[in-house]
């Protein structure tokens, strides 16, 4: 997706996220125990504010606290950070170096894609919290499941010892010419940062195989919001072990 589609869909998803948000603060949100959609609000509106301080403010090495969502007038306040952060990455170019917790990109371009698709997935909690099960639009949709594989869901630390697994994952795109194969892996080491031990750490990566174990196929938006933990299983056309789709979910949980 280009930057400018982008900034569209944190417009067009905030807003929508608002509208459905004014009908109700205090219902559950299913796929979110515990909280209601003031929370989602509140979290939402306190992740809008922390990342246009980043960007407005050059923040280069770490983030700056989070920022605390009042209890009365929380839409408007959510309103007036929604409006901040899209004049903000639209006065910012998408080139200029910003922090990021994701190494390989210290941009604020990477913000435009983080907060599209932080933002629509949120909608989408809010809908669920007042009954109504809205997808997301195939190209936001397709471009989500490709962050989250690339920038959340596989890979592992250098300094870890892998043990990869035959069986390999497809995910594929009903209606949009877009596709992932996976494979599942583990890896144990210690940190040498940190110096926290791990033992057979579950993961995927990248794979090339014509004849993966297991295809899930399925709409984009079914695609993303079973690994966000927002859809189903049964959404998706799945052909082979549903083992592996398990694991992915699980990891997809531990990541997001």
């Amino acid at each position: 997706m280009e930057f400018s589609e982008y900034l569209t869909a944190i417009r067009g998803e905030g807003e929508a996220l608002a509208r459905v948000a004014a009908d109700g603060l205090e219902p559950d949100v299913p796929c979110c125990p515990g909280w209601t959609i003031r929370d989602v609000v509140a979290h939402t509106g306190s992740v809008h504010r922390q990342k246009e301080q980043i960007v407005r403010e050059r923040w280069l090495d770490r983030a700056p606290p989070p920022i605390e969502a009042p209890h009365d007038g929380l839409v408007d306040w959510y309103d007036e950070g929604l409006d901040q952060l899209v004049t903000t990455l639209a006065e910012t170019d998408p080139s200029t170096p910003v922090y990021t917790w994701y190494e390989p990109d210290q941009t604020a371009g990477f913000w435009y894609r983080r907060m599209a698709q932080e933002t629509a997935v949120h909608r989408v909690d809010v809908e669920q919290g007042h009954g109504i099960n809205g997808g997301v639009v195939p190209d936001l949709a397709a471009d989500g499941v490709d962050e989250l594989l690339v920038v959340m869901l596989t890979g592992y630390p250098s300094w870890a010892d892998v043990t990869e697994y035959e069986g390999t994952l497809r995910l594929e795109c009903a209606d949009r010419e877009a596709a992932w194969t996976l494979r599942y892996v583990t890896f144990s080491g210690t940190s040498p940062n940190s110096g926290t031990e791990f033992a057979d750490e579950p993961s995927f990566v990248f794979a090339d195989d014509p004849a993966p174990t297991t295809v899930a196929r399925g709409k984009a938006s079914d695609l993303l919001l079973y690994a966000w933990g927002r859809g189903p299983m049964s959404a998706l056309e799945i052909v082979g072990d549903m083992t592996l789709l398990a694991d992915f979910r699980s990891v997809a949980a531990d990541v997001t």
